[in-house]
């Protein structure tokens, strides 16, 4: 559930980033590992039920999915300059702390499922 959490709290964190740097193009970016609002939402809902949590996770990727499709196409050539990575196209952007994030996080959680469903099966 944490997994979760986390997730729902970074595709709602994110796209408006984005947004800004494609509005002021060279803008710096970035978090801390113990950024208060990124641990906040986990520590918080990290033991919700599966339920409303997938509820959050569908709304979430949904105002991803509309935040991002609202830049325009002269925003995509935009760049921004992260703490530790240093100057980065927008597309790179997305891929490294939204979509290859959330991709990293589905296949650490069907390892997790594969890993459990094969210790249950007769």
């Amino acid at each position: 559930m944490e997994l979760l959490a986390h997730t729902v709290e970074f595709l709602r964190y994110w796209p408006p980033v984005m947004v800004s740097i494609a509005a002021e193009p060279g803008r710096s970016f970035g978090r801390g590992l113990d950024d208060s609002d990124r641990t906040g939402y986990v520590l918080a809902h990290g033991g919700d039920p599966l339920g409303p949590m997938l509820q959050e996770l569908s709304a979430a990727g949904e105002e991803a999915r509309a935040t991002l499709a609202a830049i325009p196409a002269a925003g995509w050539e935009a760049t921004g300059v992260h703490i530790a990575w240093g100057e980065l196209p927008l597309p790179e952007i997305v891929e490294r702390v939204l979509t290859g994030h959330l991709a990293a996080h589905h296949a650490q959680a069907k390892a997790t499922y594969d890993t459990v469903a094969h210790r249950d099966a007769p």
